[in-house]
């Protein structure tokens, strides 16, 4: 699954498969969880390709909807991993960074270089989910509300 990297860049791209070795970026393995080794790729090199504008302050990482805002400033320790445990990850890329569960994205097709930290819907994704009441069956929740979640 390709995703692209735009916003306040000099240099917007897109990455398809795994070419990123041929960028001279060297990927990375980090132990996330302790029976999973993701490993990846340095989000603030993918960022310094893309040569960032001065006004530049924060990264949106996404999935459809899903959104999770970095600071430009703390991006060292995030990275966009798509193998899991040495094999191809099934859910594409996916952010890996330190802090709340909702900064891992799977599946992320954009991200977003910006200046205002105003665009994160993650953290309130994230808490609806687990508020979830599962059905019965198991193939969908209902939130508190009747937010039905499939």
């Amino acid at each position: 699954m390709p995703f692209i990297i735009n916003g306040l860049v000099r240099r917007s791209f897109q990455v398809w498969g795994d070419p990123l070795h041929a960028l001279n970026i060297a990927r990375i393995e980090e132990f996330v969880w302790p029976d999973q080794a993701w490993s990846g790729y340095p989000l603030d090199r993918l960022i310094e390709l893309a040569d960032p504008d001065p006004d530049a302050r924060y990264v949106e990482v996404a999935s459809g909807d899903f959104v999770a805002v970095l600071p430009l400033a703390q991006l060292s320790s995030a990275f966009l991993a798509n193998w899991l445990n040495g094999q191809p990850s099934r859910d594409g890329w996916r952010l890996v960074a330190p802090g709340p569960c909702y900064h891992r994205v799977k599946n992320v097709d954009r991200v977003t270089v910006v200046a205002d930290c105003g665009g994160e819907t993650a953290g309130d994704l994230a808490r609806l989910r687990m508020d979830a009441q599962p059905s019965s069956d198991g193939t969908q929740a209902t939130t508190p509300d009747g937010v039905i979640i499939v």
